[in-house]
């Protein structure tokens, strides 16, 4: 048993609505695909992959993502010698579950010139799927420029978490939240769906559903986060599971202070629960 208990709070950032975030997303995508069909340049094509991932990460539907991959794919074989080209197509290939394939698409892609920071970040994810945390964590703590802090103080905490550090991945992740600035909750519901996954790995289903609630707070129609609680609420063995996420089942307001606890941020953890195996999350 470790205890994690902590005296502050956490105000959780204001965000715009994932109404009104969804709808600006769509539109944008809509003019990505105009713009993209009309002059096929490839920096459109780019933009149009990260636009969609950006819904996938809402939607989770395979045939967004399946389309996505075509998109990439395309994408090569019209630019083959642009390092972005393959740096999309190895994070597409990544949220599929092809890791070799990923792994060879960075490899072009470094070979092409592609920018050492990017191709750092994209090698962490990759460590990190094949559960390598200390060698993605290293590369992490290394790469300060690659992703905004929020992001990647938020990436480190996940590390730090899964190799059972847990005092400094509290006082990281807590950093992360209060560090964010960015007005749309999208960044921030990959965050938190993925500090609850990394508490679902290590066997703390408890947690890990507090942290699922917080994304659909920001996000109602996340439905990762919805499958993942689900999964929690039937597999958690813990006496204390639902009146713990109870406590926050009815907090509607993400600028309501909510207590480190609550977000798997504290009390006490019992690492007693199997392992569960590695889900795949926003990158």
């Amino acid at each position: 048993m470790t205890d994690l208990r902590t005296e502050s709070a956490v105000r959780l950032p204001l965000c715009t609505s994932e109404t009104i975030t969804l709808s600006n997303l769509d539109l944008q995508l809509s003019n990505l695909r105009h713009w993209y069909a009309q002059a096929r340049r490839v920096d459109a094509g780019i933009q149009l992959v990260h636009g969609l991932l950006s819904r996938y990460s809402v939607s989770a539907r395979d045939a967004d993502l399946r389309h996505i991959e075509a998109l990439t794919c395309a994408l090569v074989e019209q630019a083959p010698e642009d390092p972005r080209t393959w740096m999309a197509l190895a994070e597409v290939r990544a949220m599929r579950h092809r890791l070799a394939d990923a792994g060879q698409a960075l490899l072009t892609a470094t070979a092409n010139g592609a920018p050492p920071v990017e191709i750092a970040e994209i090698r962490a994810d990759l460590l990190e799927a094949v559960g390598e945390h200390r060698a993605a964590l290293e590369i992490r703590i290394a790469n300060s420029g690659g992703l905004p802090p929020a992001q990647r103080l938020s990436r480190i905490a996940c590390c730090q978490l899964a190799l059972g550090a847990h005092h400094d991945a509290v006082a990281t992740f807590t950093s992360a939240i209060r560090t964010y600035a960015d007005a749309s909750p999208l960044p921030l519901g990959s965050m938190l769906f993925n500090w609850g996954h990394t508490w679902e790995h290590i066997g703390d289903r408890g947690r890990a559903a507090l942290a699922y609630h917080a994304v659909i707070r920001y996000l109602p129609s996340h439905m990762r986060a919805h499958s993942a609680l689900a999964e929690c609420s039937v597999a958690s063995g813990d006496p204390h599971y639902r009146r713990i996420v109870g406590a926050t089942r009815h907090q509607a307001n993400p600028d309501d202070p909510i207590s480190l606890g609550q977000l798997g941020l504290s009390s006490t953890v019992d690492h007693r629960a199997p392992l569960r195996s590695e889900r795949a999350s926003p990158i």
